[in-house]
């Protein structure tokens, strides 16, 4: 495992070198020619007596062999590699024989090589012994004049590596390189090699420190074994006075047992990295790192950090985040812990070769056994009542649920309800802060604030029942909460039951308006006032309907609302019907009465029962069944029993048969004699096409007439009526209603019955088609619409005509 780094300082010598050495050279050209002109000579007899300077003019064109040649066999003699007789520098060469030249045996084994002897000479170059791999290298880099890391060996004592310097002289002859000593060259011979300056030089590298299972020193990458042993020996581990006793630890398997392990001089740095991204952590107040104001502001989350170890108890909040210093002490070896690993220390024994040290370390075990949440609520229960923000610990615990319990806890303490609320408006508020949302919900704040047995105990009059209310709503934050006024309204009005007396019910409305209208309407939503009505109460309230000062009662609920409306309503009848007084009783004929005689409103007048009738449902259904209360008030009661009557009377006029149809036609006998297919007209037509009894009678009795035409126009008009009688729109056969016609008609006239018939249509506005000029003056009497065949056929054709028309126009847009 690694644990560290360590910087070692590795030596070099840069030597600077003389050598003596003697280098043999190529001959020239003329040089070789000169030779080789002897060893040419010396077996061809026949040149032996030519005159030296003739030789080289007539074989080799040289005109001026005194000056050329003359040079180079004194230079040759001089090396030894020729012998001469009577040459000197003044010795003309046309005097002397080729005979007189004779190679030695240096210059015969110089001729067959091309090579000259040379001349001793001294040269210096400089070169690098790296002691540790004890090699020689022309360049290093990367080597400085300073030791700045331990120096893995002693330089004192180097002797001078001529012998390897003298072989990496002839390795490099051997591979004929030059490389930057141009003097060295294959036949160099060298002589002497002396230092004549030497520097000793550093490599600095930090390298890895690895911890073996067997406790072992390991520089990584270095097969050297001293050193790591020298390395061990000179590595200071400095160690606090207050860390001496630190436990001895007892590591069998550091790669299964440990996730990371440091020497205890860099825990600082270690801790730190931790506390710069960790948002829960503790910490041993020596370890503690204060984040930088910048730091702080670019957070998103809480961070909160227990520091052990504090003078006193105190806990600081400072933008998104949470310190709380406590003066109780964390175990003696844990510097640090978050909710995933603890930094602990303890000393263990290192060894490398024969060196063996004690190390204090830090180091963080791949098994957490530390359960932070655990460790950490013994502290919270301990201190919250002191300070409450240390119950948000709880919160970035995962524990939410414990947070409210403690809250609660708090809140509970406390009589008071201003106190109450002011501890939880105190939590939201800071847990806006932290989380930008409140953590303790309406429904939280209402189970901790409402004490239900306490409200249901007090709740024996009114008069309580509003202190109780008032004591809440007298709290801002509590009164801007609807939910809980809203429960607390729902207890009072569940303990305190049905009242007797409207005026404790008013005032107990007025008490709950003054704290907002909208508790009100959603006591109307729930029905929760039924709870609080006795049946003396709406009794009582159905006696002040016949009173001017009924509408001086507010509409609290919809006990008020419902008898207001109906109230309306019964105004809005009497307006209709002047005459008719609905708080005194009448016989059921005095109800068909009214209707006949006011056959102009009656849809108005139908109207207005329809909505009594739907306000009566409605009392029925959100308050109580209304005859359970009513019965011994009678001014109320006749009016209820007079709409009822009402009601029957109008509801012949209304019936579901006939009011789904668009329109209402009559026809008589003769609009059908004259036209038998009259039926085939309204067919598709959404209208009720009438066909009375008497009309069916008299066309009975005229399929029997002696005239032919008319006989055959009444059979042609009973048989469309029989083809269209599964129709529903045809309603053949209807009686007369005599009683709707007045006395003044003779009621058994056909023409009467059919215009009784009429009557009973009224609300449809019927149209009676007849050709009979007096019958439509009867019509127009009682104020019935007419028609004659004629009209009805120039209405049907321009209704077809519009029609076509309209298609025409609809066609072009769409074009």
């Amino acid at each position: 495992m690694i644990i560290s780094e360590v910087k070692l300082s590795y030596p070099c010598i840069r030597y600077k070198v003389k050598v003596s050495h003697f280098t043999a050279r190529k001959s020239t050209a003329i040089e070789w020619v000169i030779l080789e002109s002897i060893n040419r000579c010396n077996t061809l007899t026949q040149y032996a007596g030519i005159p030296i300077s003739t030789f080289f003019e007539q074989i080799f064109t040289i005109s001026d062999a005194d000056m050329l040649i003359r040079p180079c066999l004194l230079y040759l003699h001089d090396m030894g590699a020729i012998s001469i007789l009577g040459i000197d520098n003044e010795t003309k060469l046309s005097t002397v024989p080729m005979s007189n030249l004779k190679l030695t045996k240096t210059g015969e084994e110089m001729q067959k090589q091309g090579l000259l002897p040379g001349t001793t000479s001294e040269d210096t170059f400089t070169i690098y012994y790296d002691l540790i791999s004890m090699t020689l290298r022309e360049d290093l880099l990367l080597y400085k004049e300073n030791a700045t890391g331990i120096k893995v060996m002693d330089t004192n004592e180097i002797e001078f590596p001529s012998s390897s310097i003298r072989e990496w002289l002839r390795s490099i002859q051997e591979n004929r390189k030059k490389m930057r000593m141009n003097w060295l060259s294959p036949t160099t011979n060298i002589e002497n090699i002396d230092r004549s300056e030497e520097t000793v030089l550093w490599k600095n590298i930090d390298k890895k420190i690895d911890l073996t299972d067997e406790m072992q020193w390991r520089i990584v990458g270095e097969e050297n074994e001293k050193i790591h042993e020298i390395s061990l020996k000179n590595t200071e581990f400095p160690c606090p006075e207050e860390m001496r006793n630190l436990p001895e630890l007892n590591i069998k398997s550091l790669d299964d047992e440990i996730q990371k392990l440091v020497p205890i001089s860099e825990v600082n740095a270690l801790i730190g990295n931790y506390q710069l991204k960790d948002d829960l952590f503790c910490v041993d107040e020596k370890y503690y790192t204060e984040l930088q104001t910048s730091q702080l502001n670019k957070r998103k989350k809480l961070r909160v950090g227990f520091i052990f170890g504090a003078d006193s108890f105190e806990v600081i909040s400072k933008g998104k985040q949470l310190l709380i210093r406590i003066p109780d002490s964390s175990e003696s070896n844990v510097f640090y812990r978050n909710d995933k690993i603890a930094v602990q220390a303890g000393i263990i024994t290192v060894h490398a070769g024969n060196e063996v040290k004690n190390m204090a370390i830090a180091y963080i075990p791949k098994e957490n056994q530390f359960d932070l949440s655990k460790d950490l609520l013994p502290y919270i229960e301990k201190y919250y009542e002191q300070e409450y923000d240390i119950l948000f610990v709880l919160i970035e615990l995962g524990l939410k649920d414990l947070f409210l319990e403690y809250v609660e806890r708090l809140v509970k303490k406390e009589e008071n309800i201003g106190r109450k609320a002011e501890i939880i408006d105190l939590f939201n508020t800071k847990s806006s802060s932290y989380y930008n949302k409140k953590l303790i919900s309406s429904s939280d704040k209402e189970r901790m604030v409402i004490n239900t047995e306490y409200i249901r105990e007090r709740c024996k009059n009114i008069n309580v029942a509003m202190s109780i209310l008032e004591e809440f709503a007298s709290v801002v934050s509590l009164r801007q909460d609807e939910g809980l006024i809203q429960r607390v309204i729902q207890i009072i009005i569940e303990s305190i039951g049905s009242l007797n007396d409207l005026n404790d019910i008013w005032s107990f409305w007025d008490a709950i308006e003054k704290i907002k209208k909208s508790h009100l309407n959603w006591i109307n939503k729930t029905g929760l006032y039924r709870k609080i009505y006795s049946e003396t109460c709406i009794s009582d309230l159905f006696k002040k309907f016949s009173q001017d000062e009924l509408f001086e009662i507010k509409e609290y609920t919809s006990v008020e609302q419902i008898i207001f409306n109906m109230k309306r309503i019964y105004i809005r009848i009497h307006e209709l019907l002047p005459d008719f007084d609905m708080y005194s009783s009448v016989s059921n004929e005095r109800y068909n009465e009214i209707v006949f005689n006011h056959r102009n409103i009656l849809n108005d007048l139908y109207d207005q029962i329809r909505q009594w009738k739907d306000e009566e449902e409605k009392f029925s259904n959100k308050v109580i069944d209304i005859e359970n209360v009513i019965s011994s008030e009678a001014s109320f009661a006749n009016v209820k029993t007079n709409i009822d009557g009402l009601c029957n009377a109008l509801a012949r006029f209304f019936d579901a048969s006939f009011m789904k149809y668009n329109k209402v036609y009559i026809v008589d006998t003769c609009t059908l004699m004259h036209e038998p297919e009259l039926l085939s007209w309204f067919d598709g037509e959404n209208v009720l096409l009438v066909v009375p009894l008497v009309v069916l009678d008299e066309l009975d009795g005229k399929k029997l007439s002696e005239d032919e035409e008319e006989a055959f126009r009444a059979r042609e008009a009973i048989r469309n009526i029989n083809n269209y009688g599964v129709y529903e729109w045809l309603n053949k056969g209807e009686k007369s209603y005599p009683e709707l016609l007045s006395d003044d008609l003779d009621k058994e006239r056909n023409d009467n019955k059919i215009l009784s018939i009429a009557l009973q249509y009224i609300v449809k506005e019927p149209i009676i088609l007849t050709d009979d000029i007096n019958f439509g003056n009867i019509a127009d009497a009682h104020k019935i619409k007419h028609m004659t065949l004629k009209s009805y056929r120039a209405m049907k054709e321009h209704e077809k005509l519009n029609s076509k028309n309209n298609k025409k126009r609809n066609r072009k847009k769409k074009k």
